[in-house]
């Protein structure tokens, strides 16, 4: 067996204590848990209204949280390194994971109920995201368009929602005010 000699033989390496051991698994599974919540959550921040302007949003949040996280744990530092090291830790984070907690909490934090609107229907066409090219007669989902206050919208469905409509019809799909005034979609 051939020995690697490591500098002081190991012995200034850090111990850890059987708690800071199971803090590092819940902070782990936590970080695991959010990315898993992320794929989930896409399918509904696609159907919110102004999407978009909900993620600068968050991310503006997220900057500022994350800051403000970030001077708590770093103002007992002496050295800049260690200061910055933890800014930049806390800062990217809560950029990272803004976005999602940004649309759970208009979905899951809104108390109006669900709300039948009329829209005038433009069109339902189909879509594939294979990798893998085009397959014929397979079709992931629906686009579904329509003018919503006189602006064109578009929305993912699982199935054709207006089979016998066409083009300038109305027709009524679901919306919920979120939390944060952003509408969402639901199909059912």
């Amino acid at each position: 067996m051939i020995e690697i000699p490591t500098p002081y033989g190991g012995r200034n390496r850090i111990k850890l204590t059987p708690i800071q051991y199971f803090l590092g698994f819940l902070g782990m599974a936590f970080f695991i848990g959010c990315l898993f919540l992320y794929g989930f959550e896409f399918k509904h921040l696609s159907n919110t209204f102004e999407g978009k302007s909900l993620v600068i949003r968050s991310l503006i949040a997220g900057a500022i949280i994350g800051t403000v996280i970030a001077y708590f744990f770093a103002r007992k530092l002496t050295d800049t390194l260690d200061q910055f090291k933890m800014y930049t830790f806390f800062v990217i984070l809560s950029i990272v994971f803004a976005p999602l907690f940004g649309s759970l909490s208009n979905r899951w934090l809104t108390s109006s109920p669900k709300e039948k609107v009329e829209v005038e229907l433009e069109t339902q066409e189909a879509y594939i995201k294979s990798r893998f090219g085009n397959v014929r007669s397979k079709r992931d989902g629906i686009f579904l368009f329509f003018y919503k206050d006189k602006k064109l919208e578009r929305v993912k469905t699982k199935r054709t929602l207006f089979p016998d409509s066409k083009k300038g019809d109305f027709v009524t799909i679901n919306l919920q005010k979120g939390f944060w005034g952003y509408d969402v979609f639901y199909e059912d």
